[in-house]
């Protein structure tokens, strides 16, 4: 909760800021924090580590090589644990955000339903969680966010489905094949044997994606932080950086957006308060 306070306090005594995530609560801090990096010439980086994780970077470059043919749907699962639904969303799903982004773009716009108990939540379901990332409400979300070129991404967090859906991670749809990237500590991936679905080939047999390097735990942060100083070094934005951390705000701020006025919302946002505040 004083992540923004924080940040704004490194940048103007003219340090650079390495932060975990998320970023800030709402749009509006995000906002200011990369303002004042841009004003100090300063760099801001954020623990989104998974984005520079070998697995990852391997199958987005071979997803941008065809391998699975043209993306076209993503299917996004959170962790789905005790904090599955609205706290969930924002502790562990701006990884997925960014992920979605880093795979397919900026988004184009959100559509999202978050209940409570079977119920669409209002801002009287508003809490404060342990990890005290501001407003969160809701025990079940469902979003579908659409991206240029045809690509649609659905995020699921319901803790009714954990034992079903496997693992959290994305699911990555082509019109040739599928993979899917398993998120963790170190993340790992794996592409489907048998792209089409028969009774002959189903279940799915899905083997380790080729050509990994190996990461050891302790890298999950080394490699961005030196990124970042590299970026310091170079005068550019560092890879987990502070625009791309700000649009996982962004795309969860949208979802309750979304929710709580029962239609679509299209990106950038307008609004850029907390949706829960008042």
């Amino acid at each position: 909760d004083q992540h923004a306070e924080i940040a704004l306090g490194c940048l103007k005594s003219g340090a650079h800021c390495y932060i975990e995530k998320p970023l800030v609560r709402t749009c509006q801090e995000a906002d200011a924090v990369r303002a004042e990096a841009e004003r100090r010439q300063r760099r801001v980086a954020v623990a989104h580590t998974m984005r520079m994780s070998p697995a990852v970077r391997r199958l987005r470059d071979l997803v941008a090589a065809g391998r699975i043919g043209d993306l076209r749907e993503m299917q996004v699962w959170g962790k789905q644990d005790a904090r599955a639904g609205g706290e969930d969303l924002m502790v562990l799903g701006t990884h997925l955000m960014d992920l979605m982004r880093l795979f397919a773009g900026d988004p184009l716009w959100i559509s999202a339903r978050i209940t409570s108990g079977g119920r669409d939540i209002t801002v009287t379901d508003r809490r404060h969680v342990r990890d005290e990332v501001g407003w969160v409400a809701g025990d079940t979300v469902r979003a579908q966010i659409a991206f240029g070129n045809g690509v649609q991404g659905n995020f699921t967090s319901d803790g009714a489905l954990r034992e079903t859906t496997g693992h959290w991670g994305i699911e990555f749809r082509g019109s040739r094949g599928v993979a899917r990237l398993r998120c963790d500590l170190v993340p790992s991936a794996f592409l489907r044997a048998s792209p089409s679905w028969t009774l002959a080939n189903h279940p799915e047999e899905w083997v380790p994606l080729d050509g990994v390097a190996a990461m050891a735990p302790e890298d999950h942060n080394r490699v961005p932080v030196s990124d970042w100083l590299d970026a310091i070094a170079a005068g550019r934005e560092p890879e987990c950086g502070a625009r791309n951390a700000a649009w996982a705000i962004e795309m969860v701020s949208a979802a309750y957006q979304s929710a709580l006025g029962a239609g679509r919302v299209a990106f950038p946002l307008t609004d850029r308060r907390g949706p829960l505040d008042d």
